[in-house]
């Protein structure tokens, strides 16, 4: 601070004139003099409280110098402005009653040129690093407040996106072409990167299941644009050629190396025929009630996005009366609880076997609730998706 705004209130136009001379000898020559408190309490409303330093008589008539130092220390702007107090009397008690009322120092008459310059040096110090402080606070304040508008405008965001994802996902219905069933998704975030789609052609069903890997905003989108795809590919009979074009499009706008897991297959209702091509997805079951076991449906390709070239087998299944069909992503059996212990597909198996009576609805919302028991907390720590269909 090169030229401080000082403002000398005394009653004695001597010792105004001698403390102005010391200050103007060290080079300071912003002074505004005041005989009266009331008078600098006009002053600095006038100025409206722009000071730097006060140097204030305590033996002021009327309103004495400990009543006008209250009265400075009321507003907020003089809060934190240097008050050095000038006095004849030493007296520890007189002393700290002007330091409990805000007082930054004090000066005792008669006084040097070297001991006022020193005492104003260090209220300057003082008052250079308050407002240094109050800049980095109000700094900081600034990018708080830039920080929670755009974090609320981002969260209205994803909210919004959110919306657009769940709209595009076909309805969670019941039963489907005379098959009962359950379709459910649940994102670890607002947004999120598993998705499925059906499609009822004739005496057919396309099912979809898929993942993209990673979590948030970039897996959203990208699991946006891929069921979109695949929703626009309207020839479905050849599975490889289907796999082939979601493939190119994903390929075409993925970065880094976000890919996805899919598990497609065709239900033909009549013959009960399943055909499917696993791209990298979790393996999925067919529990087969009339003898107990488990048909897994493995995967043969690596995940699409990754290479140009599909290498996807279709195989095919011959389904019979009371077969359970159960595709899911790998949020289900990688769920973990507080000790890390996995959900695992076995779990997931010995659950199946344990609910076979139980229709497709009711299983699902059953086995979400164990697995959120399991992991002792209710949000998944991973998208989960989960299709469950049963075979009359």
């Amino acid at each position: 601070m090169l030229n401080p705004r000082i403002l000398i209130i005394d009653d004695s136009l001597l010792l105004q004139t001698i403390i102005s001379r010391f200050l103007k000898a060290e080079g300071f020559t912003n002074l505004y003099k005041s005989l009266t408190a009331e008078e600098a309490v006009k002053f600095l409303e006038l100025k409206n409280y722009e000071i730097d330093i006060i140097l204030l008589d305590i033996g002021l008539p009327e309103m004495n110098g400990v009543d006008a130092l209250k009265y400075f220390k009321k507003i907020e702007k003089l809060k934190e402005i240097p008050v050095i107090m000038i006095t004849a009397n030493e007296s520890e008690e007189y002393l700290r009653e002007t330091f409990k009322n805000g007082a930054h120092d004090y000066i005792v008459k008669p006084f040097t040129a070297v001991d006022l310059a020193a005492r104003i040096g260090a209220a300057l110090r003082l008052k250079f690093e308050t407002d240094q402080r109050k800049f980095r606070e109000q700094e900081l304040l600034n990018t708080m407040n830039l920080l929670n508008k755009t974090t609320n405008e981002l969260q209205k965001e994803i909210k919004t996106a959110s919306l657009i994802q769940q709209k595009i996902l076909p309805p969670n219905i019941s039963a489907i072409n005379g098959l009962k069933c359950s379709f459910k998704n649940i994102s670890m975030e607002q947004v999120g990167g598993d998705f499925y789609d059906y499609k009822i052609r004739d005496n057919e069903i396309d099912l979809l299941i898929a993942d993209v890997s990673g979590h948030g905003l970039p897996a959203a989108f990208l699991a946006t644009i891929s069921k979109l795809a695949f929703a626009s590919i309207t020839d479905r009979s050849d599975m490889i050629e289907v796999m082939r074009k979601l493939n190119k499009t994903i390929l075409d706008y993925t970065v880094m190396d976000y890919f996805v897991t899919t598990f497609f297959c065709t239900i033909n209702v009549v013959t009960k025929v399943l055909r499917y091509a696993n791209s990298g997805h979790e393996p999925q079951f067919i529990y087969r009630k009339s003898s107990g076991e488990f048909i897994s449906m493995s995967s043969t390709s690596y995940p699409l996005g990754i290479i140009e070239k599909v290498k996807s087998i279709e195989q095919t299944i011959q389904l019979v009366s009371g077969d359970r069909i159960i595709l899911y992503t790998d949020g289900i059996p990688e769920c973990n609880n507080p000790e890390y212990e996995l959900w695992t597909d076995e779990n997931l198996k010995k659950f199946i076997m344990e609910n076979t009576e139980m229709n497709p609805v009711d299983f699902t919302n059953h086995l979400i609730r164990k697995i959120k028991r399991f992991s002792k907390q209710d949000k998944f720590n991973d998208d989960v998706t989960l299709i469950v269909i049963d075979i009359p």
